[in-house]
């Protein structure tokens, strides 16, 4: 909107992937670990310097407000605002210049890049990205997740997953291979969170406001998860209705957001909902990009796949696993996440395994079972 104070700037892609055509932005929040694909152009711009700066305080991101120069969605100075007021040369708080571009040399032979235009087809042999590119119905399964601040022994705030260390209960996300399912994200604290899930891409489906209670001390309606070890009740909460960021819409000007990505802002105060397909087998983890979050200790492990009974891991189920069940549950072996993951199969619910999050004598005694051949799923 000022070619006199910016370079023109298209985005193409997000992290798992280009967008369906350009979206030409002025400029955009990154938290740690997203990234954005961009072209740039520089015709017209001869022995002009070009600055990228940093537009961000250096303080913790707390989410869209006037106070960080964005919109309510997140991603753009207000319309009408004076850039001025952003600049880092007139703010001593930010870490102002990041990358200069000297454009002096004459212009190569080499031939561009297409042109960068809204109307470029980023995608010429498909698939289109839809809103619903990840398909959900009424019955894909709904998790719920919470991010909770809580005090350490040494009395520092340390930000968790669920108020949960990383390895301190069982684990509790478990999608099965190839399902889809929708995150509902709870944020709780005061900061945004940009949290990155391990080996899936996912979509945004929308961000609300939590519903408030009028205490300042317990400001949202919420009710936090059970963190006692075994069958772990997860949060839950009631949402105000107002959506803090409309369904992303390709062709519109949040189309940015319909881009599939493996991180995703999280503001205080708000659900974020995202959709994804673990179409990947195995344990990963899932964490807040932030460093010292993530170290201490916002990061939980997450299993994609069915419990088996192959605690050990062989590719088979026998009497040595049913034996090594059999010593984890009464306590004479420490089993590792891998093989609670393989050996919690029971109860039996419609002769499927319904985890519980831990291992004791009955998943022994299924494994048992399903090495002799008395019992399958």
């Amino acid at each position: 909107s000022s070619p006199a104070q910016y370079a023109p700037i298209y985005q193409i892609g997000r992290e798992q992937g280009f967008l369906n055509n350009p979206v030409q932005r002025e400029n955009f929040p990154l938290m740690p670990g997203e990234r954005v694909d961009v072209l740039v152009d520089f015709n017209g711009l001869s022995g002009k310097q070009i600055m990228m700066e940093n537009l961000g305080p250096d303080y913790p991101y707390g989410g869209p407000s006037p106070d960080f120069g964005y919109d309510g969605d997140g991603q753009s100075l207000p319309t009408g605002a004076n850039p001025i007021q952003y600049d880092p040369d007139t703010n001593p708080d930010a870490i102002a210049n990041i990358m200069m571009f000297d454009v002096s040399v004459a212009k190569s032979s080499v031939p561009d890049v297409p042109t960068p235009t809204t109307a470029l087809n980023l995608r010429p042999t498909g698939p289109v990205i839809t809103a619903n590119s990840v398909a959900t119905t009424a019955s894909t399964p709904v998790r719920k997740i919470s991010l909770i601040e809580i005090t350490d022994q040494f009395g520092r705030t340390m930000p968790t997953i669920d108020g949960r260390g990383f390895n301190e209960v069982a684990i509790t996300e478990r999608p099965k291979f190839n399902d889809t399912e929708i995150w509902e994200i709870i944020n709780t604290t005061a900061d945004s969170h940009p949290m990155h899930l391990h080996l899936v891409s996912f979509q945004l489906i929308n961000r609300e406001d939590i519903a408030l209670t009028g205490d300042a001390n317990a400001p949202y309606k919420f009710t936090p998860p059970d963190t006692v070890p075994g069958v772990l009740s997860p949060p839950d909460y009631e949402g105000s209705g107002v959506l803090a960021q409309n369904v992303p819409t390709a062709g519109a000007a949040n189309e940015f957001e319909v881009a599939f990505k493996d991180t995703i802002v999280c503001p205080p105060g708000k659900v974020t909902r995202v959709k994804a397909k673990f179409d990947i087998s195995g344990m990963y983890v899932w964490h807040c990009h932030i460093l010292s979050h993530e170290e201490h200790d916002m990061m939980r492990p997450f299993f994609v796949g069915d419990p088996t009974g192959d605690v050990n891991g062989d590719g088979g189920v026998d009497l040595t696993d049913a034996l090594l069940s059999l010593k984890i549950s009464i306590g004479l072996v420490k089993p590792s996440s891998t093989q609670l993951v393989r050996g919690d199969v029971g109860p039996l619910t419609g002769g499927a395994p319904k985890p519980d999050g831990k291992m004791d004598l009955g998943d022994a005694l299924l494994t048992l079972k399903r090495a002799v051949g008395q019992v399958t799923w």
